[in-house]
């Protein structure tokens, strides 16, 4: 289930979409599962850093009830020198229904989604 985006000159590859009632060794709320997000990203500009604020720039949006979602945690670099590639997971809890997600990168002026399911 390998998909691609360019968000920022960082081109960002979802080597894989898994939900689990437990991740991490921590148990998800009630009615709630962890989405973990196995990541590959790699600075494409040849000449400046780039760093990510995941908490400010990455949401996953639950298409069946319109909810968006900030990250529970991530295990990933995200200060990139130019060239660099990074590989690790970003994880959100999500309605363990859910089964469609739009995975968003946004900050003033970029932003780049692309759609995953389980």
């Amino acid at each position: 289930m390998a998909k691609s985006m360019m968000y920022r000159n960082v081109k960002i590859n979802i080597n894989s979409v898994e939900g689990s009632k437990s991740f991490n060794n921590k148990e998800s709320p009630a009615s709630q599962k962890f989405l973990v997000l196995d990541l590959e990203m790699k600075n494409t500009n040849p000449s400046y850093p780039v760093i990510l604020f995941f908490a400010e720039e990455v949401t996953i949006f639950v298409e069946k009830d319109k909810t968006l979602i900030k990250p529970e945690n991530y295990k990933i670099e995200n200060n990139l020198d130019p060239g660099q590639e990074s590989k690790g997971q970003i994880w959100f809890v999500v309605p363990e229904a859910a089964k469609k997600f739009k995975l968003q990168f946004a900050k003033t002026g970029a932003k780049s989604e692309v759609d995953l399911k389980l």
